[in-house]
C-alpha cells in the first residue's frame, strides 16, 4: 500500500499488539477497522466515567472536526490522529540562523527519515512561524518519553540528525516534552 497523502510505501508497525502501516515521509498511520478498534477498546473509559477520558476523548470534543474514524463508521483504513491519548509529545521551537530558512528546510527533509525510522516514533510536523521566518515548530509523537530520550538520542540516526541540523540554530533550541492531552484532541485532522 502507498500513502494517500504523499505517495511513498507504507511500512508495517505494530501499537498495542495490533498491526498498521506508517509513512516514513509524512508520518501519517493506517489501521484497519477492527486493529483500530482494539486499540481504542483497550483505553475506553469505565462505564460512569467522565467524558474526555478514553474513547470520547479520542474522538475529539462535539462541534470539533473529528478523525476519519467515528464510533458507527466502518473505513477500510483510517489516520491515526485518533491515538492522541497513547503517546508523548516532544516540542521544540527552533530559531534558525535568519538567511538559513531555505538551506534549514531541506535538510530537515533530508533528516526525517531518520526519525521517522526510530522505535516508537509515530510522527512529526514541522510549521514555519507565520510571524518571524526564521522560526519553526517542531512537533514529534513519541509512544514513550523514552523512545526519544534513550532510544533517539543514543542512537547514530541521531548523530546524523545533528550533524545535518544543529549548525542551523540560534540560540540551541529548549526540548520539552509532554503529556496526552488532559481534555480534547490535538490530532483531530489525522495530521501534527
Amino acid at each position: 500500500m502507498r500513502c494517500p497523502t504523499c505517495d511513498l510505501p507504507l511500512k508495517p508497525a505494530t501499537v498495542e499488539g495490533q498491526p498498521f502501516e506508517r509513512c516514513g515521509g509524512c508520518g501519517g498511520e493506517y489501521f484497519a477497522h477492527h486493529a483500530l478498534q482494539e486499540v481504542l477498546s483497550a483505553h475506553a473509559p469505565a462505564p460512569g466515567a467522565a467524558r474526555g477520558a478514553g474513547y470520547g476523548m479520542l474522538h475529539g470534543a462535539p462541534n470539533e472536526p473529528r478523525s476519519r474514524q467515528g464510533p458507527g463508521t466502518e473505513p477500510e483504513s483510517v489516520v491515526s490522529g485518533t491515538l492522541d491519548s497513547l503517546m508523548i509529545l516532544e516540542v521544540a521551537v527552533l530559531d534558525v540562523v535568519p538567511g538559513k530558512e531555505s538551506e534549514f528546510e531541506l535538510a530537515f527533509e533530508r533528516a526525517s527519515p531518520l526519525i521517522a525510522s526510530m522505535g516508537g516514533y509515530l510522527g512529526h510536523s514541522l510549521r514555519c512561524c507565520m510571524e518571524r521566518s526564521s522560526r519553526y515548530l517542531l512537533l514529534v509523537r513519541w509512544k514513550t518519553l523514552e523512545d526519544h530520550t534513550r532510544g533517539f538520542r543514543s542512537s547514530s540516526e541521531y548523530q546524523e540528525w545533528k550533524r545535518l541540523l544543529h549548525h542551523f540554530y540560534d540560540p540551541f533550541p529548549t526540548v520539552e516534552h509532554f503529556s496526552p492531552p488532559l481534555l480534547g484532541s490535538d490530532w483531530a485532522d489525522g495530521a501534527p
